[in-house]
């Protein structure tokens, strides 16, 4: 029912129509009729240009004007931009002639002054829903009531936003909706009432408790009076009430905790948590609670004490630690809880909201104790454990920068070391050759104190080697039993004659019945030599050297140092720095004290003492003498043999060995000896060294007896070896472009080089350099300084041996008694007949393969590969390479033939290929080989020694 401008009433009536009537007449009057029963009229309203529009369910929207008395459906039109649909349920006209059509699941607007439907920004979400009901806010928008919310779109901005139950709405589905004369927005839900202001939009909410007719409204059931009245119908009737008679209500009172749960557990003052109480008083007065980190899920119960309206409060709260944002509870339910809060002190807030109003917050003071492992003792300890670990970190790091920084020393001085071996090999073997010419007593005293010096700088290098070895690990000590008296005796012996130079006392004191002493006196000697000459040198003229050596007794050590022998050196010199004690064994550490001299050291010395004495398995440390001025150093040793391994024992009787560190010899005459001298031969010796001061003089030196020739480099040697054949390469190992070891590898995998000896002179004197060596074929490894006559009766030796060799294999020994000997063929000279035979048919065959060979043989390629590897060292096609290349020289040298033809003849079918492996195996291309071939022919048929292939036999 509806009335218009004029004071008509209209009535929808379902399944009969639209009828008017007219108050003044009484008459009563069929507008439109419906042609089926089902039908009904919703909804009837009127626009600002006195036009009327009818809801018709099923059909559309009915649009009678007034004044002409014409009428029009807006009717459905599948696939149009029309009508949502034709199930209208509700119509509404506002301030800019748009007619809104709300659906049973969509929503329609109809422009009258562009006579248009509009196209809404809706989502399919929102569409897809019934729309109950609208109103125009104060400021032009449009809001709409849905099951999914209520919206409101703003037309100007074609914008809208929704309101939910999040945004404090009692619920989604929005039944009805009313504007009253100040702006705000009444709508009816299925829980309640809802107030908007129309400003702020802030939610009032309103309750069955509050003298209302129920919760539960019904959809599109409410309207509005003249008088501003507002009507929503419910399940129980009809609600009128008019805004202006709502009066709100201040909340005076601060709500009150009534109860608490602890993991499932109600909270008393007697409940405990962690073995404190949760409260120290009732609830109701309590100001805060203590928890335990394990009890860190709780719920609590709120109230205002008063239940008049219960179900219209709902309670809001936050934790102060967490931000501003409130949460809040639904209408009618105090509970509120939390989960898993991590440890800590808390502020908990509430407050209690009604018909728009807050009461006074309510805080709550809650603790929850960390663990242990958290706790303010915990995270002092953890504190000063960072602190230490921080401070370890340092004192590593320091450790390990000077660690860094004695390694790079170290370095540094064996580089310096491996550099100066070769002029020291300038200095020592001219002065040898000079030493047996001399015939001048005081000249040969001059040339034994150059030896000595040298020899001095030798064994200082020898040290920093040593140390170099003890750090890799590589020191391996092979204890004997000694007579550590007459090892005593005659190391001071060596240092007597400079005792007595220096006008110092040498003594020696021995204690009775001392025992046998497990030692390595080839490293033993090492440690005693470096203390007496530390003693020598920093002891003022005259003074005293004294070694006393005893046993000993600590039955409280551990370890095997219960029973020891000690060595004590004591000098009277300035004595040591107490400060300094506990670092003068530390390597490049030179002493700051009194104890300093002209001739200061590079701090090794002692540094290695310290090393090899515990290699022995022994503690050697310093000490100032307690009788008179001077400095005491001590070494321990354990007695007996329980603590050594096995592979530390030298097997046999140890050699009488001394090595006379430090000692210089006295002027003496010794008459010269002539040498027997070796005739000059035809052997050429290739020379290679990258110091062209060693080169030349070994050049000048071997040319005496040799054809010598010299290389700078190993590539050079290389090339040279290859053109020259020599019968003796004597080659340095450190040099540029390619090292000695390497040469020596090309040399011994070549064929037409792997007879050649090969002496190595090197100034790496470990004993992994000395294996790589030998490992890789070297028929000679000599240290640098070498002595020249050893280097001559070396080369010598080796070439006598190759000679020897030769004759062996040739039969040239074998003629004695002109009896022919029986020849017996083994199975691998046979096989190697049957393979030369099968190469020599297929040399030139391309074809020439493996499996053909091994075919022909009558063997399986596993069988012949294993077995040719057995017999020659190489695979079976390597073996077969080096025939062709062998062949193919052959012929460059004869000089018949092109190289094209050459390489064809010996089955390559490829030039390039052919020119890539000739020169891999003669280190120069097919065309320098022909131009240089028959000159290195010439010369090997002079000098070489090695062994022909079979077939050049």
């Amino acid at each position: 029912m509806f009335e218009d401008s004029n004071g008509t009433f209209w009535m929808g009536v379902d399944g009969r129509g639209l009828y008017s009537f007219d108050k003044k007449t009484g008459r009563l009057k069929l507008v439109y009729a419906m042609e089926e029963d089902f039908t009904s009229i919703r909804c009837i309203t009127e626009d600002s240009h006195r036009r009327l529009y009818a809801a018709v369910m099923g059909k559309g929207c009915l649009c009678y004007d007034l004044q002409t008395g014409k009428s029009r459906l807006f009717a459905y039109e599948e696939g149009g931009r029309g009508m949502a649909n034709a199930w209208v349920t509700s119509v509404f006209c506002d301030s800019q002639d748009r007619i809104w059509f709300g659906h049973f699941g969509g929503v329609s607007c109809y422009d009258i002054r562009n006579r248009c439907f509009l196209e809404l920004p809706f989502s399919p979400e929102i569409k897809s829903g019934s729309f109950y009901a609208f109103a125009e806010g104060e400021d032009g928008s449009i809001w709409m009531a849905t099951r999914n919310g209520l919206l409101c779109y703003d037309v100007t901005r074609n914008q809208y936003s929704v309101m939910m139950t999040g945004q404090g709405l009692l619920d989604d589905v929005i039944c009805g909706l009313v504007k009253d004369g100040h702006g705000d927005l009444w709508c009816s839900t299925m829980r309640g009432i809802s107030r908007i202001d129309g400003h702020t939009k802030e939610v009032v909410n309103y309750y069955a408790g509050d003298d209302w007719q129920g919760n539960v409204y019904l959809e599109g059931r409410y309207t509005q009076a003249t008088d501003g009245s507002i009507y929503f119908g419910s399940g129980k009737g009809i609600v009128c009430f008019h805004p202006d008679s709502i009066r709100k209500v201040r909340m005076e009172r601060t709500p009150v905790i009534t109860g608490m749960q602890v993991n499932g557990r109600l909270v008393n003052r007697q409940t405990l948590s962690g073995k404190h109480p949760v409260v120290s008083e009732d609830l109701v007065r309590a100001t805060g609670v203590h928890l335990s980190y394990s009890d860190n899920s709780f719920a609590f119960w709120v109230s205002m004490m008063d239940y008049r309206n219960a179900e219209s409060i709902f309670y809001e709260y936050r934790l102060e630690e967490f931000g501003d944002t409130w949460s809040r509870t639904l209408p009618g339910e105090s509970r509120i809880q939390y989960h898993h809060l991590p440890p800590g002190d808390y502020t908990l807030l509430l407050r209690a909201c009604e018909n728009g109003f807050c009461s006074p917050v309510r805080a709550m003071k809650v603790h929850i104790a960390p663990p242990w492992y958290f706790s303010p003792f915990a995270r002092i300890l953890y504190t000063l454990f960072i602190i230490g670990a921080c401070c370890l970190w340092y004192i590593a790091v320091q450790r390990k920068r000077r660690e860094e920084v004695g390694e790079m020393k170290l370095r540094f001085f064996i580089n310096i070391a491996h550099e100066i071996r070769s002029p020291l090999t300038l200095i020592v073997s001219p002065v040898e050759d000079l030493l047996k010419k001399a015939s001048d007593a005081e000249m040969h005293k001059s040339l034994l104190l150059i030896r000595y010096n040298a020899n001095r700088i030798l064994e200082l290098l020898n040290q920093l080697l040593d140390v170099r070895r003890i750090d890799k690990g590589q020191m391996r000590l092979h204890f004997a039993e000694i007579d550590i008296r007459h090892f005593v005796n005659e190391l001071l012996d060596a240092f007597s004659g400079q005792a007595r130079q220096q006008g110092i006392t040498l003594q020696v004191e021995f204690a009775d019945d001392l025992p046998l002493v497990w030692i390595d006196p080839d490293n033993f000697d090492k440690v005693l030599v470096n203390l007496l000459m530390n003693a020598l040198k920093y002891t003022p003229q005259p003074g005293t050297v004294c070694v006393s050596v005893k046993t000993g007794s600590a039955p409280d050590a551990a370890g095997p140092l219960r029973d020891y022998l000690e060595i004590a050196v004591e000098d009277t010199g300035k004595g040591l720095n107490e400060r300094e004690l506990k670092k003068i064994f530390e390597r490049f550490y030179q002493s700051e004290s009194g104890r300093v001299s002209a001739r200061q050291g590079f701090g090794i010395g002692l540094n290695l003492c310290q090393a090899l004495v515990k290699l022995h398995y022994g503690v050697i440390f310093a000490e100032n003498r307690k009788d008179v001025q001077g400095s005491r150093f001590v070494v321990r040793l354990p007695l007996g043999n329980k603590h050594l391994k096995k592979e530390e024992m030298a097997d046999g009787k140890p050699e009488e060995h001394l090595s006379l560190h430090g000692r210089v010899e006295e002027p003496a005459y010794f008459p010269v000896q002539e040498k027997g001298k070796r005739n000059p031969t035809h052997y050429r010796v290739l020379v290679i060294d990258d110091d062209e001061a060693l080169r030349n003089f070994l050049q000048e030196s071997l040319s005496v007896h040799y054809r010598v020739d010299v290389a700078a480099d190993g590539m050079e040697g290389w090339q040279k070896a290859l053109a020259t054949l020599p019968d003796v390469v004597v080659s340095d190992v450190m040099m540029p472009e390619m090292d000695g070891f390497q040469l020596l590898k090309e040399l011994k995998k070549n064929p037409n080089t792997n007879h050649i000896p090969v002496v190595l002179l090197t100034s790496k004197t470990e004993l992994a350099s000395r294996m790589e060596g030998l490992e890789q074929g070297a028929d000679g490894y000599l240290n640098k300084p070498f002595s020249q006559d050893e280097l001559d009766v070396l080369i010598a030796n080796l070439i006598s041996n190759r000679l020897r060799l030769k004759g062996k294999y040739s039969g040239s020994q074998e003629q004695e008694g002109k009896v022919k000997p029986l020849k017996v063929k083994n199975t691998d000279e046979i096989l190697m007949e049957r393979v030369m035979t099968v190469i020599d048919q297929n040399l030139g065959n391309p074809m020439l393969s493996v499996e053909l060979l091994a075919k022909e043989v009558g063997m399986s390629r596993t069988q012949l590969h294993r077995r040719m590897k057995d017999i020659t060292g190489l695979a079976v096609s390597d073996f077969i390479r080096n025939i062709r290349l062998r062949q193919a020289a052959r012929l460059l040298k004869e000089k018949r033939l092109m190289i094209t033809q050459v390489a064809y003849a010996v089955g390559f079918s490829s030039q390039t290929h052919f020119s890539t492996m000739f020169r891999r195996q003669y280190g120069m291309t097919p065309t320098e080989y022909a131009e240089t071939g028959e000159k290195a022919s010439e010369d090997t048929e002079v000098t070489g020694t090695g062994l022909k292939h079979p077939d050049e036999a």
